[in-house]
């Protein structure tokens, strides 16, 4: 049943986030299908032999098309095999596993109950972690960052942040999925007792589950989940590495900006030399001139 919801939104930096990867689930699945779409054409691809090559089939002595078929069957099943254990690989389902973790929390989201259904802690060492993931993301693509004569070394760690940043966010995310359940309590069930004391005519009582309703805060609604000391701990680790991660980008971000605007000659330098010279000559020429002024008087 649909519970009604205290007035709490998604943060700018996790909806900006959870959009981030919803895309990246769908060039995942993207990049899945031609495996999935090569072992259809190649079965296709069989039928379609065996109907055509049927009456050489029969013809052939030496070479039976059942020696082929046994052939294929076996290449197939190696295939088969090869993908089965690729299914199985630990990369593969931590993919899957951060597929449906975007997909339950889209899904809350939506149904605007994500605030209703995670665990607080979850959500707000989400919520601080994409503030970071953000800044680190923003860092990373300044033009300082996009310069052709950027190093080589500097490259590599714009690479490296940003992989660590994603990954980060992903085990983040994963971690906080196992943090969704029930409410512990309904806002409407409240509404409802508030109600009843009201047609009850219990004035003192009514007046004191008002201002209970009002003060409470979302978390005293959200559900509260047995894996939330495991997940306050754990998360609390990588919510803190991200952070520093983006303090340290955002901190090479302006030394490259500095090293970009004081690369080379000023120019500047040879028009303010030029204007103080100017000047300079100017203060001789009255000195001079006052000079040649006292002497002839």
């Amino acid at each position: 049943m649909r519970q009604d919801m205290p007035a709490k939104k998604m943060a700018p930096e996790l909806q900006k986030y959870v959009r981030f990867a919803t895309n990246e689930v769908y060039k995942a699945k993207v990049r899945r299908v031609p495996v999935w779409l090569s072992l259809f054409a190649a079965s296709s691809l069989a039928l379609v032999l065996s109907l055509v090559f049927e009456p050489i089939r029969r013809s052939l002595v030496t070479l039976p098309l059942g020696v082929l078929s046994a052939t294929f069957a076996v290449l197939t099943g190696a295939t088969a095999l090869k993908s089965t254990s690729r299914g199985r690989d630990a990369a593969m389902i931590r993919q899957l596993k951060f597929e449906q973790a975007v997909s339950q929390v889209t899904k809350l989201e939506m149904e605007n109950q994500l605030f209703h259904r995670i665990d607080p802690v979850a959500i707000e060492l989400l919520e601080s972690a994409a503030r970071s993931w953000g800044r680190v993301r923003e860092g990373l693509t300044g033009p300082e960052w996009g310069r052709a004569d950027l190093p080589p070394y500097l490259s590599q760690l714009k690479d490296q942040a940003i992989r660590a940043s994603d990954e980060g966010m992903r085990d983040l995310l994963v971690m906080a999925s196992q943090c969704i359940g029930e409410p512990q309590r309904s806002r409407g069930d409240d509404v409802k007792g508030v109600v009843s004391r009201i047609l009850e005519f219990n004035v003192p009582q009514t007046l004191d589950s008002l201002k209970e309703l009002v003060s409470a805060d979302w978390k005293a609604y959200a559900h509260q989940s047995p894996h939330g000391p495991a997940m306050a701990r754990h998360g609390l680790v990588i919510t803190d590495r991200l952070d520093k991660l983006a303090r340290l980008v955002e901190s090479k971000s302006g030394e490259i900006h500095l090293a970009s605007a004081t690369h080379g000659s000023f120019e500047s330098l040879e028009t303010l030399d030029s204007a103080l010279s100017e000047f300079e000559s100017l203060k001789r020429a009255e000195s001079e001139f006052d000079g040649q002024i006292h002497l002839g008087g």
